[in-house]
C-alpha cells in the first residue's frame, strides 16, 4: 500500500530588541526627574520564499507601570527612537507592542497583561508586511545612566511548508495550485497564553498562497502564519499520523487550526482536482497546539499514487476516473448488402469513466471494405473482410478492435400489386399499391410504360400507384444495382361509362303517371350505383331508381352520374293538364283483352287523335298502332255508325282525342291497360270524388302490402292530395293521376273532382 507522512520539526525563536539605552539629564528638567531613551533594533532573520519579515518594526506602544501597577506613561511611535520620562530613584516594569498598526490604551498593569488583540482578516496578521510581537520587563529601578533590556516575542506561530514528492509512482503527476491556512484564532492574547476559552471560539480563514507563490514548495518551502492556538494533547495514546483528526463532536474540531493544499492529480486511473489536509502541532499524531514565537518545519513526503489513503485528510471525490480497459461490441457484425450502417458500442472499465475520457479515434483497417465516423458507426462498402480500431485520446494503450464481414447475396426482385385493375376518376378504386421482394439491403427503381395512363410514387421498396386515364400500361421494377434484374406486372385502367336506354328526352303531362329513366353502368368498379339528379325539382322530381314525377309546368333536366364517369342528361318537357271542362271517358282493359273504346254515330267525318306525353299528335286512322300501350282499330259501318276497338298491349296509360264535323271541340278517351299478373295494381281505373270528399282507393298486390308500405302520390296536389296511409281527398274541379308504388311497379288511377 502506498502512504504519505508529515513531518513536524519545532523550533524556538528568540527576537531580542536592541537593550541598550542611554539615560541622561534634560537641561531645564526637574531634579528628580530623568528621560529614558528606548534605541530599539530587532535582529534579521532570513525569509526566503515569502514577502513578510518576521524581523521588523513598523510601530510601537511602550509602557511604564509603577510598583504598584499603575500607567506611568504611555508612548506611540512610528519611529525606532522613544523617550520616556520616569521618575529618578522609583522603580518601573516597561512593556512593549510592536507592530500592532494602532494605539492601545489601558490603565494599569493587569488590564495590559489580559489585552486580547482582535483581527479580521489574514492580512491584519502581517501588517506592513510585519509581524505582532510583544515584550515586557521585571521591576528595575531607576537611579540614573543604565541599560534596559526587553526582549519581543513574535505572537504568531511560522509555519515552514515543504512537498517531497520523490517518492511518488513514476506516472503521478501532482501539482499545487494553492495551499491556505484554515481555522486561525481571529485574536490573540498580547502577554499569555491563547487556548480555546481565550479566543471565544473566533476563528477565520489564514492566509493563502497560489500561483507563482507556490514556486518554492518543492525546492525551499513556504511560510505561512497564525496567531498562537493552544489546544493541547487531543488524541493521547495515537500513534498513527493518518488519523490524527479531531473528534467531530468535540469543541476542539472547529477549533484547530489546519493545513489545505489544493492541487491538481493526474495518474492512469484517475485525473482532476484533489485536497489534502493536515492538522499541525507539536508532534503528528497527538497534539495540536500551535505556540508563539516557533517555527515549525513540515514536510509532506508523498509515496507510490498518494491517494490510497481515502479520508477526511486526502478528499479524492472531484478525481475524474479514466480508462483503463476498453470493450468494443460487438465483437463480430456482418453485412449482406452495402451501404448497410451498425453502430459500436464501446464498454469502458471501470464503469465510473468520466465522459471526458471516453472519446475515441476510430480508424478501419480497410475503408474499401467499411468505413467507419468518429461516433463508431460502420458502413459497408464492398465484399470483404476488415477490422474497426479504437484507440482513447487520453490513453493510447486503452484499444480494441473487432472484426467486418460484408457478404452482399445476389440481387432479387419480385413485385406484386394489391390490385392490376383501376379505375380513373374512382376515388376508392384510382390507386393501388405496389411491392417488390428484395435481396436483404437491395432496392429497386421503378418503371411506367405509359404515364398518361398509370403514374406512381415509389421508394426503394414500395409505390403508390395511381389511374390517370383508361388503357393499359405496364409497371416494371428493376434492381438499382443491376437492372437486368427485374419484374413487372400488367395494369388495366377503366373508365366508367353512363348508357341511358331509350331518348334522352321525356315530355309529360301533370296529370300523366311517372315515367322511369332507364340506365345502366359499365366498366365501373365493383359496388358502384347510378345517382339522379333534378336540376328542377319543382318542375320535376327523381326518385333514386330514376322514377320521374311531373309536378310543374315548364322544363328541366335529370343528371345521370356516378363517380368517375361523365354525367349523362335527360332533358324533361312538362305540359299543363287537360282542361276540367273537356269531356272524359275512362276505359280499362287488360294487356291481351280487346274492348270497344268509343261508338258514336255522326254524319260527317269522325277523327281519331292520339295524343302523346310530349304533346305530339298522331291520327290513328292512319297509324293504328302507334301507341305502345293500346292497337287501335277503327270500324266505320254503314248509317255513320263508328266504332273505335282497342287491344290492351303492355300497362300503362293511353288518351285518344275525339272530334267530329257536328262537334268540333275534342273530347277525350283515357285508356288504362292492366297487367294481371302485376305484383301491384289499382281496383278501380278511375275515382269519382265531389270536391271536400275523401277516399281510400282499393289495390291488389303479390306480395302483400299494407297501405303503409305503399308510397302514395298525387300529380296535382291542387285537384286532390293523398296521405301516407293512401286516403285521397278532393279539392277542387279537374283532374288528376293518383299513383301508388310498391313492390317494384307504380300504378295508377283518374281522379276525377266535381263540384
Amino acid at each position: 500500500m502506498s502512504y504519505f507522512r508529515i513531518c513536524f520539526f519545532t523550533l524556538i525563536l528568540f527576537l531580542s530588541a536592541c537593550q541598550r539605552g542611554a539615560i541622561s539629564q534634560i537641561a531645564g528638567g526637574e531634579e528628580d526627574t530623568v528621560t529614558v531613551t528606548f534605541n530599539l533594533r530587532t535582529g534579521s532573520l532570513s525569509t526566503r520564499g515569502y514577502d513578510i519579515d518576521p524581523s521588523a518594526l513598523a510601530d510601537l506602544n511602550i509602557y511604564s507601570f509603577t510598583e504598584d501597577g499603575r500607567l506611568f506613561s504611555h508612548v506611540f511611535s512610528n519611529d525606532t527612537e522613544y523617550a520616556l520620562q520616569v521618575l529618578a530613584g522609583k522603580s518601573f516594569r516597561f512593556y512593549v507592542v510592536a507592530n500592532a498598526g494602532k494605539t492601545l490604551p489601558v490603565l494599569s498593569q493587569t488590564l495590559l497583561e489580559d489585552l486580547v488583540f482582535v483581527t479580521d482578516t489574514p492580512e491584519d496578521m502581517a501588517r506592513n508586511r510585519t509581524l505582532l510581537m510583544s515584550g515586557k520587563t521585571g521591576l528595575i529601578p531607576v537611579t540614573g545612566n543604565q541599560s534596559i533590556s526587553v526582549m519581543l516575542i513574535r505572537c504568531t506561530a511560522r509555519l515552514h511548508i515543504f512537498v517531497n514528492t520523490e517518492n511518488l509512482a513514476p506516472d503521478i503527476n501532482l501539482l499545487f495550485n494553492r495551499i491556505t491556512i484554515n481555522n486561525v484564532p481571529g485574536s490573540i492574547r498580547l502577554f499569555g497564553p491563547s487556548s480555546l476559552q481565550d479566543t471565544s471560539s473566533f476563528f477565520i480563514q489564514g492566509e493563502t498562497m497560489s500561483g507563482n507563490e507556490l514556486e518554492p514548495l518543492t525546492t525551499e518551502g513556504i511560510f505561512l502564519h497564525t496567531y498562537e492556538n493552544i489546544q493541547g494533547t487531543l488524541l493521547p495514546g495515537n500513534e498513527n499520523p493518518t488519523a490524527k483528526i479531531p473528534d467531530p463532536l468535540s469543541p476542539a474540531a472547529r477549533c484547530c487550526t489546519f493545513i489545505e493544499m489544493e492541487g491538481m492529480y493526474e495518474s492512469p486511473e484517475y485525473r482532476g482536482p484533489i485536497k489534502y489536509r493536515l492538522y499541525p502541532g507539536t508532534d503528528n499524531t497527538t497534539n495540536f497546539d500551535l505556540f508563539r514565537n516557533t517555527l515549525y518545519k513540515i514536510t509532506v513526503n508523498f509515496y507510490g499514487s498518494g491517494i490510497n489513503e481515502m479520508s477526511w485528510r486526502i478528499d479524492t471525490s472531484a478525481l475524474d476516473s479514466r480508462p483503463l480497459e476498453l470493450c468494443l461490441q460487438p465483437a463480430w457484425y456482418r453485412f449482406n448488402t452495402y451501404g448497410q450502417t451498425c453502430r459500436i458500442t464501446p464498454v469502458f472499465q471501470p464503469a465510473t469513466t468520466h465522459p471526458d475520457f471516453r472519446r475515441l479515434l476510430w480508424t478501419s483497417s480497410n475503408p474499401g471494405v467499411a468505413s467507419v465516423d468518429s461516433t463508431g458507426e460502420v458502413t459497408s462498402v464492398h465484399n470483404g473482410n476488415c477490422y474497426i480500431l479504437a484507440v482513447s485520446e487520453d490513453n493510447p494503450q486503452v484499444r480494441d478492435s473487432m472484426v467486418i464481414e460484408v457478404e452482399k447475396a445476389s440481387p432479387l426482385v419480385s413485385l406484386t400489386v394489391s390490385s392490376d385493375t383501376l379505375y380513373a376518376g374512382c376515388e376508392s378504386y384510382m390507386f393501388a399499391q405496389a411491392a417488390v421482394v428484395t435481396e436483404p439491403g437491395g432496392s429497386v427503381v421503378w418503371e411506367s410504360s405509359d404515364w398518361n395512363v398509370l403514374g406512381f410514387a415509389g421508394s426503394d421498396q414500395s409505390a403508390t400507384l395511381v389511374a390517370i386515364n383508361p388503357g393499359t400500361a405496364v409497371l416494371t421494377a428493376y434492381h438499382k444495382d443491376d437492372p437486368s434484374v427485374r419484374d413487372s406486372v400488367t395494369v388495366q385502367i377503366l373508365k366508367p361509362t353512363i348508357n341511358l336506354s331509350g331518348s334522352s328526352e321525356l315530355y309529360m303531362y301533370i296529370t300523366f303517371s311517372p315515367k322511369t329513366i332507364t340506365a345502366s353502368v359499365t366498366n365501373a368498379p365493383p359496388g358502384a350505383t347510378l345517382e339522379f339528379t333534378s336540376q328542377n325539382s319543382y318542375i320535376a322530381t327523381v326518385s333514386g331508381s330514376g322514377v320521374v314525377t311531373a309536378r310543374h309546368e315548364g322544363c328541366t333536366h335529370i343528371e345521370v352520374h356516378t363517380q368517375g364517369a361523365e354525367r349523362k342528361r335527360v332533358n324533361v318537357f312538362i305540359r299543363q293538364n287537360l282542361s276540367s271542362s273537356n269531356l272524359f271517358f275512362l276505359v280499362e282493359m287488360n294487356t291481351g283483352e280487346t274492348v270497344c273504346a268509343d261508338n258514336i254515330i255522326t254524319s260527317g267525318d269522325c277523327n281519331y287523335i292520339l295524343v302523346s306525353e310530349n304533346g305530339s299528335s298522331t291520327d290513328l286512322s292512319f297509324y293504328p298502332n302507334a301507341d305502345p300501350y293500346v292497337w287501335f282499330d277503327i270500324d266505320n259501318r254503314p248509317g255513320g255508325f263508328i266504332y273505335l276497338n282497342a287491344t290492351g298491349k303492355k300497362a300503362g296509360h293511353s288518351l285518344v282525342a275525339r272530334n267530329t264535323q257536328e262537334d268540333p271541340e275534342a273530347d277525350y278517351i283515357y285508356l288504362t291497360v292492366k297487367d294481371s299478373t302485376a305484383p301491384l295494381s289499382l281496383t278501380d281505373t278511375a275515382i269519382s270524388l265531389t270536391a271536400g270528399t275523401c277516399t281510400e282507393p282499393r289495390y291488389e298486390s303479390s306480395p302483400a302490402l299494407t297501405r303503409q308500405d305503399i308510397v302514395w302520390m298525387v300529380s296535382d296536389s291542387r285537384i286532390a292530395s293523398v296521405d301516407t296511409n293512401g286516403k285521397v281527398t278532393a279539392h277542387t274541379c279537374g283532374q288528376a293521376v293518383l299513383m301508388a308504388t310498391g313492390n317494384g311497379v307504380t300504378a295508377t288511377s283518374l281522379i276525377c273532382v266535381t263540384p
